[in-house]
């Protein structure tokens, strides 16, 4: 699966989005809102990130922190139209 780069719809699960503290580091992409501290950027992104030897990347494997982004809460990916039976 390629990993988004660009904003996706925030939408809650059932669980509802959940404090990064609680995100699992396993390698599993996993949806996450990233705030900038920048006036010139959006607030807030819903992007799709990945753990990887110490951080959370996204996009082309682009650690968040290079681009002033932080993931403050997260949520499992949805399933895909397949995986629903569409």
């Amino acid at each position: 699966r390629k990993h988004l780069a660009s904003p996706v719809p925030a939408e809650p699960s059932a669980e509802g989005w959940r404090p990064m503290g609680r995100a699992p580091k396993d390698g599993a992409p996993i949806l996450a809102i990233c705030v900038s501290p920048f006036d010139d950027e959006p607030d807030e992104l819903t992007i799709e990130v990945i753990w990887f030897d110490g951080g959370w990347l996204f996009g082309d494997n682009t650690p968040l922190g290079e681009v002033g982004r932080k993931a403050t809460h997260w949520m499992p990916l949805p399933p895909t139209p397949h995986e629903k039976g569409a």
